[in-house]
């Protein structure tokens, strides 16, 4: 099961990618903590993930705290295993916060969209300052209390940032030590559109995983390991023929996601305003509206004509009911652009995969396979 507080609509920041919604002042109340919780736990369960999203989370701290030791009391009288995650934009996390977290096991994803350049393009303050320079200083506390494995980032790629994207991969990896990191693209910006050089995003998009993808490879050869999630995911997809079943979305089956309001959501990024009724599958205080959930359930996978006989469907993200929807308004609907970018990293993820397996390469062995397997 995995569980999700949305404790805020607030936020330091102004991302103008935010699919968070305005940032008001609306935050979670304690009753609702305590409702969402007893609802949680009317679910059977062996393990939960549960985690706090936003807005951002560590502006409700004491309420953070509140759910985190409630939630682990039942669990460990009712023997269930629990994770716990938090994604913040980090300028909240201080020494005491971040040891508080650590002692509670968190797993820490925190948002940084690159180097200055790229991460300034758009996280911002509401002066419009960058805040990259903050987001580091916090980087480089937390890791005097968190190990590379312990905390990973989120990197937003978009039309406006891409031209910086391998160049800040580089810098996080080799000067500021990050091993993990996630990039997201933004689907839902025109990537057809050309730059003040008149060459289309989408090509730059290209060069620059491809900038990316050599770097990944040449430190697989120097024997460092490093984590980018389009790569990774691929690589495994390519191994395996295609996503576990548990990687797959199972938007709003075995999740519970919690907006500030109390709405369950079946994917924390539809939260936005907290007005769309086509994506509220109903309320903790009045439970599933179980019409409307189940008819989205029955709505999940892919209908696109096209994605039918795509030899690549199996390792696709076309499945994603989140990224459908709000790109199409449709949840099995896929747009050109999710089609553009599996394709574009299958391609790249193949040919690293390619390469290291034929140089039996020690690392991509011990990370893709069985380390004791003998190829």
């Amino acid at each position: 099961m995995n569980f999700t507080l949305s404790l805020t609509h607030n936020c330091q920041l102004r991302c103008n990618y935010c699919y968070a919604g305005k940032k008001i002042d609306k935050v979670m109340s304690i009753e609702t903590i305590d409702r969402s919780i007893e609802f949680l736990f009317n679910h059977s369960m062996e393990s939960l993930e549960y985690g706090f999203f936003g807005g951002e989370p560590l502006l409700e701290l004491k309420k953070l705290k509140y759910a985190t030791i409630k939630i682990d009391e039942i669990a460990k009288e009712r023997n269930i295993k629990v994770n716990r995650t938090i994604t913040t934009n980090a300028l909240l996390l201080t020494d005491e916060n971040i040891k508080w977290l650590r002692s509670h096991l968190f797993y820490i994803v925190i948002s940084l969209d690159g180097n200055e350049l790229m991460h300034n393009t758009h996280r911002v303050d509401k002066n419009g300052l960058g805040s990259f320079k903050k987001v580091i200083e916090s980087l480089k506390r937390l890791q005097n209390y968190y190990k590379n494995d312990e905390y990973s980032i989120n990197l937003v790629v978009t039309p406006q940032n891409v031209k910086y994207l391998s160049e800040s991969v580089k810098e996080l990896f080799l000067e500021y030590g990050i091993e993990d990191i996630g990039i997201a693209s933004d689907f839902y910006s025109n990537w057809d559109l050309q730059d003040e050089f008149g060459k289309n995003h989408s090509d730059i998009w290209r060069e620059e995983y491809q900038r990316v993808a050599d770097f990944y490879l040449e430190m697989y050869q120097k024997n460092s390991l490093i984590k980018i999630s389009f790569i990774d995911d691929k690589i495994a997809t390519g191994i395996k023929g295609g996503y576990d079943a548990c990687k797959t979305c199972s938007f709003g089956e075995n999740e519970v996601i919690v907006a500030p309001s109390g709405n369950l959501y079946p994917c924390e990024r539809l939260i936005g305003n907290d007005d769309d009724e086509n994506m509220i599958i109903g309320n903790i205080y009045t439970g599933y509206d179980i019409k409307k959930r189940f008819n989205l359930l029955s709505l999940r996978g892919n209908t696109n004509e096209e994605c039918k006989s795509c030899v690549l469907k199996s390792r696709c993200m076309n499945f994603c009911g989140c990224t459908n929807y709000t790109t199409t308004k449709s949840i099995n609907r896929t747009p050109g652009t999710v089609c553009f970018h599996e394709k574009m990293s299958i391609e790249f993820a193949d040919n690293i995969s390619n390469q290291l397996f034929k140089d039996k390469n020690p690392l991509f062995i011990k990370e893709f396979y069985n380390e004791d397997e003998k190829l």
